[in-house]
């Protein structure tokens, strides 16, 4: 890869806003695996990739907001409508591209699975790359220009059936990934 993975981000969204109505509580991203929590793992797992990162949250997380804050993280606000409404929102909020998204709630148990996906990205001839674990997609994309309006961006998947991915969308999902890591 030309430049190495922490050129070719301009930049990275952390999305954490959600309701968190599957895993009962909206701070989802703020559960400890490992000593810290899911939002902070992530964020030094992307600092390798790129020094311009932000969490996107909503008034449906304010304790995210709020840690966001005092952690001085670069915080954006989203409506928190839905997923795909807060991804466009912060996209054109920070217009910076190629820009990676993943959702708060996901735990890597390797950043190189991260490296992996850019290197396919930075091959691929395509506007939107979306990570898909074990035929799944998990909200990790990089995109590389923000769509206009009505337009549907060229796509292509990159299928990863790495060990250590882990989608904590439910309280189940959360004891069964620190049952994983015992």
């Amino acid at each position: 890869m030309q430049g190495g993975p922490s050129t070719i981000l301009k930049s990275v969204i952390i999305m954490a806003g959600g309701k968190g109505t599957r895993f009962g509580r909206p701070d989802k991203t703020l559960v400890e695996v490992k000593g810290e929590t899911l939002l902070e793992r992530l964020m030094s797992q992307v600092s390798e990739f790129s020094g311009n990162i932000f969490v996107c949250s909503s008034n449906n997380s304010p304790t995210v907001v709020e840690v966001s804050r005092k952690k001085e993280y670069k915080l954006l606000m989203e409506p928190g409508n839905n997923f795909v409404e807060a991804v466009r929102t912060c996209l054109t909020s920070i217009n910076k591209f190629p820009c990676l998204v993943l959702p708060g709630d996901i735990f890597l148990g390797d950043a190189r699975v991260l490296s992996k996906f850019i290197d396919f990205f930075t091959s691929s001839p395509a506007d939107l790359v979306t990570l898909i674990h074990n035929s799944m997609p998990l909200g990790i994309s990089i995109y590389r220009k923000l769509p206009g309006a009505g337009e549907v961006l060229s796509h292509e998947n990159y299928d990863c059936n790495e060990n250590m991915i882990y989608n904590v969308n439910t309280g189940e999902d959360y004891m069964a990934l620190l049952h994983q890591l015992r």
